[in-house]
C-alpha cells in the first residue's frame, strides 16, 4: 500500500511542476494599477516596495487632486507595498497589496 502511495505521488510530481510553471507563464506582463488622487494636496511621489523600494512611479508633476494615473507592479505574484508622498511632506502607505488582485486605488 505504501509503495502505491509513493508511486502515485511519483505520478503526480511532472503536473504539479506543471501547474507551477503555467503560473509562472500566466505572469509575465506586469501589472497596472490606477492610482486617483481623492486628497485636496498633489502626490508628488509614488513608491512599489517588495521588500525593496523601487524608483518614484510619477513624474516630476506629481499626481494633483482629481487626476489619475497608472503605476506598474514588479509581478502579478506576490503582495506589494505603497509609499506616497503628499505636496506637504506627509506620508500615505498601503500595504499587502495583492499583485494578483489589486487593480485601482484610491489615496490618501
Amino acid at each position: 500500500m505504501a509503495l502505491r502511495r509513493a508511486l502515485l505521488a511519483l505520478a503526480l510530481l511532472p503536473g504539479a511542476a506543471a501547474q507551477r510553471a503555467g503560473v509562472a507563464r500566466a505572469c509575465t506582463v506586469a501589472p497596472l494599477v490606477r492610482i486617483t488622487n481623492h486628497g485636496t494636496q498633489v502626490i508628488r511621489e509614488i513608491y512599489v516596495s517588495s521588500p525593496s523600494r523601487g524608483p518614484n512611479q510619477l513624474g516630476p508633476a506629481g499626481l494633483a487632486p482629481g487626476q489619475s494615473a497608472s503605476i506598474t507592479l514588479p509581478s502579478c505574484i506576490g503582495n506589494y507595498g505603497l509609499r506616497a508622498v503628499l505636496a506637504d511632506g506627509r506620508i500615505v502607505e498601503r500595504s499587502e497589496l495583492p499583485g494578483s488582485s489589486v487593480v485601482e486605488l484610491q489615496l490618501p
